[in-house]
């Protein structure tokens, strides 16, 4: 099952972790998976040379703590690890 159908049927699972792998932006992967980033859930998100760039547009939508890890297998890599995700409140106008 893709992500993008079990993003909307799903919502019971509890997980502790959450991984991927060369799936989507960071922005959209949060929007996937914000379904289950939880208190305690951490994510485990493996990243290209262009991460640096994906975090600055993930922190537009979203608040989160992250740690970066440098790729023992490539070095233009990253784990990003990712906790206390939640969807930025926007702004009232005017």
């Amino acid at each position: 099952m893709r992500i993008e159908e079990l993003s909307r049927t799903a919502t019971s699972l509890e997980p502790e972790i959450i991984t991927a792998r060369a799936l989507a932006p960071l922005p959209r992967l949060l929007g996937l998976a914000a379904p289950w980033f939880r208190p305690g859930v951490r994510g485990l998100l493996l990243k290209g040379c262009d991460v640096r760039q994906e975090i600055d547009a993930a922190k537009r939508r979203y608040d989160f703590t992250y740690e970066l890890h440098r790729s023992m297998t490539a070095v233009d890599s990253s784990i990003i690890e990712i906790s206390k995700v939640s969807k930025r409140k926007k702004a009232k106008a005017r």
